[in-house]
Order: structure tokens, then C-alpha cells, then sequence
């Protein structure tokens, strides 16, 4: 009924940009900014696949917007970004032919349980990463086959679907590099806007989107995401810690409930 009224009282891309807005900032700050996004997408009436990939298409530029605003963390590092994100693009690539391949029942199964193990990684990270790394230091430069396979299966995620990647973004490159929260969110940008691209890439040819959408969300997730990436450097590594351990949580809950 709600989804009904916002469609006929032509309000729904005012209601989705609003939501864009917030999820660029979220997206920049803790990463599942896609939380926001594809719920939206969904009220207003949108099947969930086709919001899936409107979503993703969306989120481009505000991905993109994060990824650049967040470079001075990644200072000296510069490198081992490098080598993660060749790996990511490619499991892209993978997520997004399954997105368009695999049953919708497959879709509605499995994003509440990957949220769910996202979350367990993100409020245990400090207690399995080592004490002295927890803070300022930064990640060691050097070549990681763990880094690589992590940056891939997350990449295969963020094409079949996007939201929490950022989760298990900032959780996983914490436990591998043992860097600075703030480093892994800066990190997780970029690998984030990697996937996004590249998934985007392929669903504009193949997939179903909705476009007046994807301009919605682009246009807010952009401006969003420039405002978090300001912001983020300022905001404490327990608090980014809580945010990202309650939107999964909730989400989840919201998602199997529904």
C-alpha cells in the first residue's frame, strides 16, 4: 500500500534519492550503503532483481566519488591496492553472470547468512588481529595470496550483489593486513568501486534496470559519498565498528522477516 502511494503521489524518486544521500555517506563511512538503496528501491515497488541491479548501476559514480575522496588514507600503500584490485574486477565479473544466471530463489537465500558472517568478522576483528597493529600501523607492502583470494571471492559477492560488501570488505583486509580501521575503509573503497564498475559493465548490456533510478541514485550517492569521505578520517574506529555490526544486523533481521 505504501509502495502504491509514493508511485501515484509521483514521490518515489524523491524518496530514493533521499535514501541515495544517506547511503553515499554510509557507503564512504562503514561501507553497506546498499542497505539503504536497495530497500528503497524495493518499497517503491521494483522486483528484487531488477532493484539489484538498478542498485549496483546507481552506485557507480557515488562508488567511484568514495574511492577518490578516500586516497590520502591509502598513502604509501599504493601498491598492494594495486595488486588487490585486478582480483576483485575479476570476481565481478563471475557475481555478475551469476546474478544473471542463477535462480531468484538462490538470490533470496543466501544475503541474509553473508551478512550475518560479515558482521561476526567485523565485531571480532580486533580480538584475532594482532595488538599491535590494531590502531596506527600501516599494512606491510608486501605481496599476500591471502589478500588477492579475499579481494576475488568478495569481488564475486559485490557483483551478484552489492550491498554489505563493504562489511566484509573492512572486516577481511583488517584480518589479512592488520591495518588501521580507517585504512581498511579507505581500502575497501576502492576495491568497492572496483566491483561496481565492473559488475555494472556487464549488467548494462545484459540486465534489466530501471533508469530513472540509476540517475536517482547516482546523483545522490555521489553527493553522499563526498560528504563521508570527509567525515570519516574524524570518526572513531568503535564507533565505525558498532554502525556496520548494527545496519547488518538489522538488515538481515528486516530481510528474513519480511
Amino acid at each position: 500500500m505504501l509502495e502504491q502511494v509514493m508511485l501515484e503521489g509521483g514521490g518515489s524518486l524523491a524518496f530514493v534519492l533521499v535514501a541515495a544521500v544517506l547511503a553515499g555517506v554510509i557507503n564512504t563511512v562503514v561501507g553497506s550503503g546498499s542497505l539503504l538503496t536497495f530497500p528503497a528501491l524495493l518499497l517503491v515497488g521494483l522486483p528484487a532483481l531488477q532493484a539489484n541491479m538498478t542498485n549496483t548501476l546507481g552506485l557507480v559514480a557515488g562508488s567511484v566519488s568514495g574511492a577518490w575522496g578516500s586516497r590520502r588514507e591509502l598513502a604509501g600503500t599504493e601498491p598492494t591496492i594495486y595488486r588487490l584490485m585486478l582480483p576483485s574486477g575479476a570476481g565481478a565479473v563471475i557475481g555478475a553472470f551469476l546474478l544473471l544466471t542463477l535462480p531468484p530463489t538462490v538470490f533470496q537465500a543466501v544475503v541474509p547468512i553473508l551478512i550475518v558472517v560479515s558482521c561476526i568478522l567485523v565485531a571480532f576483528q580486533p580480538y584475532i588481529s594482532s595488538r599491535a597493529s590494531k590502531a596506527e600501523v600501516r599494512p606491510i607492502g608486501s605481496p599476500s595470496p591471502a589478500g588477492s583470494s579475499v579481494a576475488f571471492v568478495i569481488g564475486i559477492y559485490g557483483g551478484y550483489f552489492g550491498a554489505a560488501q563493504g562489511i566484509l570488505l573492512i572486516a577481511t583486509l583488517g584480518l589479512v593486513y592488520g591495518g588501521s580501521l580507517h585504512w581498511s575503509n579507505a581500502a575497501k573503497n576502492v576495491l568497492q568501486a572496483v566491483a561496481v564498475v565492473v559488475a555494472s559493465s556487464i549488467l548494462v548490456f545484459a540486465g534489466n534496470p530501471s533508469w530513472p533510478y540509476v540517475g536517482v541514485i547516482a546523483i545522490g550517492s555521489t553527493v553522499g559519498a563526498l560528504i563521508g569521505a570527509r567525515i570519516a578520517p574524524k570518526i572513531s574506529p568503535g564507533l565505525l565498528r558498532g554502525a556496520v555490526i548494527v545496519i547488518g544486523v538489522v538488515t538481515a533481521t528486516v530481510w528474513v522477516l519480511r
